[in-house]
């Protein structure tokens, strides 16, 4: 039998695979977008770098911008990564969040597919 976290992976990565497709490439920059778009939604979108309070939160300071881009987008990478990988790399605790931003996408998009007649 398997266990609960089987499970939870299981369903995760059947989400990622049906709003991403089944290439490991494009399911990385899906999550990767996902990731940025949760953790900007849940720290606040600043004014002049739309996830600078992420680096905030993170101890980063942020006077050049294209070093801060490139060290957020590594993070995006790697917690994008780890959660396809590894159930247990869960840092900021934004699986279960994705798992919901993902279910809802899918209805969205289900919702517009209706709507067409497709």
């Amino acid at each position: 039998m398997a266990s609960n976290e089987q499970v939870e992976e299981q369903d995760f990565n059947a989400l990622v695979v049906r709003c991403a497709g089944p290439d490991k490439k494009e399911q990385e920059e899906y999550l990767v977008r996902v990731v940025m778009k949760l953790l900007i939604q849940r720290y606040g979108r600043d004014s002049k770098l739309p996830d600078a309070n992420v680096l905030r939160v993170l101890g980063i300071r942020e006077e050049d911008t294209r070093v801060a881009m490139k060290v957020l987008d590594g993070i995006y990478a790697w917690v994008s990564k780890g959660l396809l990988g590894d159930p247990c790399c869960d840092l900021p605790g934004i699986r279960s969040e994705a798992i919901e931003y993902m279910r809802s996408e899918l209805e969205r998009r289900q919702a517009i597919q209706r709507e067409a007649g497709i």
